[in-house]
């Protein structure tokens, strides 16, 4: 349901979000935290610095920082900037075929899963977010 980029996206703003001490994070250094590839973190990165959620400066001191305060990002907001809607438009089953007229057999409740999830999505931001222990990792800890 969510893809590796949201993913990558998420837990990003969430570790730049939990180092605030900190503006600017190289990539190597979200990577090295996250225990994920550097060369496709930072084509993640750059989709929301062009989306305007990260910002980012160049040199041995740049890196990305969030461009917004973590109460105005949305997950829902990260979710549209990296994969647009088409996660939510596919077929749970992956039916080629699946919309109101010719429906899968659980296309009726994967669509109320999918509108309930989206709801949530839509509110809650980075700052709500962060604010849940996230099991197995120490960069939460302050």
């Amino acid at each position: 349901m969510i893809s590796r980029a949201l993913d990558y996206a998420l837990r990003s703003c969430l570790y730049m979000a939990s180092r605030s001490e900190k503006e600017f994070h190289s990539v190597k250094e979200i990577a090295d935290a996250l225990n994920v590839s550097q060369s496709y973190l930072g084509k993640i990165l750059q989709k929301l610095v062009h989306k305007n959620y990260l910002k980012s400066i160049t040199g041995p001191t740049g890196g990305f920082a969030l461009a917004q305060p973590t109460d105005k990002i949305t997950i829902h907001d990260l979710m549209l900037a990296i994969d647009g809607m088409k996660s939510f438009e596919m077929c749970v089953l992956g039916v080629s075929v699946c919309d109101e007229l010719n429906p899968c057999p659980v296309h009726d409740t994967w669509k109320q899963c999918k509108d309930k999830m989206l709801k949530a999505f839509e509110t809650t931001s980075i700052e709500q977010a962060s604010r849940s222990p996230w099991p197995g990792t120490d960069w939460t800890r302050s």
